[in-house]
């Protein structure tokens, strides 16, 4: 029980990194839009430079954080003992805040499950429960991180 709220509790602030890091390249985009003539006829560059960093970070680092996130969970959970590697939630953030910051068609809630969901493998993982419990640990930082990013209770 106590580390389904550390779950919880690391998703929340999973979501709360992503919206943080979705507004930071929001802004960066915004105020190249608000920028000199200059800049301004530099600012098509924005978005396929930032589709560009999200797909190479992915590709290179963790392919597994590529698609949607509920695909990549259910894949953990049928075929890896819920086993998410440790660098996915990070990965996925970074991603996502390029993919929508800069204007992409994408939503969070996919996302978010990825993220909450690899919280709840490194918990488990770290520590040392077995497959059963890991899973559930899984499915809990996912259903948490999705309801972090609608600020449902």
């Amino acid at each position: 029980m106590a580390l389904s709220l550390v779950v919880g509790v690391g998703a929340g602030f999973g979501a709360a990194a992503l919206i943080y890091a979705l507004r930071l390249v929001s802004g960066v985009v915004s105020r190249t839009a608000d920028a000199t003539t200059l800049e301004q006829s530099l600012a098509f560059l924005v978005i396929p430079i930032g589709f560009w960093l999200a797909w190479a970070l992915a590709a290179k680092w963790a392919p597994e954080a590529a698609g949607h996130g509920v695909p990549q969970i259910l894949a953990a959970l049928t075929l890896r003992g819920g086993r998410i590697a440790p660098r996915i939630p990070v990965i996925k953030t970074i991603a996502t805040a390029l993919t929508i910051g800069v204007g992409g068609s994408a939503g969070r809630e996919g996302s978010i499950a990825q993220i909450g969901s690899g919280i709840g493998s490194f918990v488990g993982t770290l520590t040392r429960l077995g497959e059963s419990e890991r899973r559930a640990l899984v499915a809990a930082g996912a259903g948490a991180g999705i309801a972090a990013t609608f600020n449902a209770p």
